[in-house]
């Protein structure tokens, strides 16, 4: 028998998996109420979840930019392209990257409060820097890594500071 004692069927398979849509401007997604059911054929809905993936991924723009970063490893791996375009290729790739990252602090803190969106913001803001900083490391750039981080201090300490005060200076005369 292979139901269990509370007269229910037993599971099989995977349970039905949601559908991802995207608004009118192709940008955000939006989980539905709608579900596929599984086909029992393996290769029907790998094949399936492909073409939705495929269609979220690449209904925005800006997400195309994602192939650069396989196009860079392989034309690394393979030796067709020189480091400056491989690493102008991972920068590249890495700019949709950061746009979920913001999209998804902003959403995070439109649903906690400002503090909380504040601090997740400063600590994901470096992610791409901490990318760049890892790969520069292992192989060996020990002093870029250094005068980048230098500079992103010196950049957040006086400039971002400075613009603060310039702008509070021109809306409030005394602070």
């Amino acid at each position: 028998d292979d139901s269990d004692h509370s007269g229910r069927p037993p599971l099989r398979g995977p349970p039905p998996l949601p559908i991802l849509e995207t608004d009118r401007n192709g940008e955000h997604a939006i989980a539905t109420t709608n579900t596929i059911t599984s086909s029992g054929n393996f290769f029907a809905d790998l094949s399936r979840e492909l073409v939705y993936s495929s269609e979220l991924l690449f209904n925005n723009k800006l997400n195309w930019l994602l192939l650069l970063g396989p196009v860079a490893l392989l034309g690394n791996a393979m030796g067709f392209l020189g480091e400056a375009v491989c690493f102008a290729f991972s920068g590249i790739a890495l700019i949709p990257c950061a746009e979920r990252l913001s999209f998804v602090t902003e959403q995070v803190a439109e649903h906690t409060n400002g503090t909380i969106g504040a601090l997740l913001n400063a600590t994901f803001g470096n992610a791409p820097e901490l990318l760049i900083a890892t790969a520069a490391l292992r192989a060996g750039f020990y002093r870029v890594v250094q005068l980048a981080m230098l500079g992103s201090m010196l950049t957040n300490l006086l400039f971002v500071f400075g613009v603060s005060c310039l702008i509070g200076g021109l809306r409030w005369q005394v602070q």
